[in-house]
């Protein structure tokens, strides 16, 4: 009976110890310490480990661009993953929701679902005279220092849409959705199709240490639609387009 009560001791002043130790701040501290993929602020914390840490407009950035802003979240701490040295985090929120993972040898994993996020191409450092941004859905899959995003965007809203110094027109494609991977040098673009009444386009390719090799094929509806005409030179068959996409105007 003794041992009991020495063992309930031992995990009454180690609960009471992460309780007081594990502040809604420190956590948000430590996650940005143990990757170094995003950086996680809040305007407001508070929240203890026996309960939920709740964060007003939680922002997550990427190299200095803010990705996203959550006016609400509430991140929960696995209390047996902590007891072993790794730090499990569940996300809930109104706008993404699933776990993220540290362990103990700084080893990183996640799967979150989202909803209503804002997708922009600033993020992704493919060339501004393709550039648009979105609301999407979708789910990110993060493994290490690999992180693997599909998404589905119902309405794109270009700012530019040139190719190869020709302007086409913004009624061409509305709508997109595929999937990408990051990595600390590459960006694969394992699918990235675009879709309109006017024709179909996909994305191809990968960006390594800055140097293209992205293509952009389209697929007008129409073989004879004015847009295509500038592009004779790139066209592989009858309503086959495939252009290169360059990094540098």
């Amino acid at each position: 009976m003794k041992i009991i009560y020495i063992v309930l001791g031992i995990f009454l002043v180690v609960f009471l110890t992460l309780n007081f130790w594990l502040s809604a701040d420190y956590v948000l501290d430590k996650i940005n310490e143990n990757q170094k993929i995003l950086q996680i602020k809040s305007d407001e914390s508070r929240g203890q480990f026996l309960t939920r840490y709740k964060y007003k407009n939680l922002q997550i950035e990427k190299d200095g661009k803010k990705l996203l802003t959550l006016n609400n979240a509430e991140i929960e701490l696995s209390v047996l993953m902590l007891l072993v040295g790794n730090i499990n985090i569940n996300i809930i929120s109104e706008k993404i929701n699933g776990y993220f993972s540290v362990s103990i040898n700084k080893k990183i994993s996640g799967d979150l679902n989202f909803s209503n996020i804002l997708f922009d191409t600033d993020f992704l450092e493919i060339p501004s005279y393709i550039s648009f941004s979105g609301l999407t859905d979708g789910r990110i899959k993060i493994n290490k220092d690999n992180v693997s995003i599909e998404f589905n965007i119902n309405e794109i809203n270009w700012r530019t849409f040139e190719i190869e110094g020709n302007k086409l027109p913004y009624d061409i494609f509305t709508k997109a959705r595929g999937g990408i991977e990051i990595t600390k040098d590459r960006l694969i673009v394992k699918s990235f199709g675009f879709e309109g009444e006017r024709g179909y386009a996909r994305l191809t390719g990968e960006i390594v240490n800055k140097k293209s090799n992205l293509f952009i094929e389209i697929f007008p509806k129409d073989f004879s639609d004015p847009y295509m005409l500038p592009f004779y030179e790139y066209k592989q068959t009858a309503g086959y387009y495939k252009i290169p996409v360059v990094l540098s105007k």
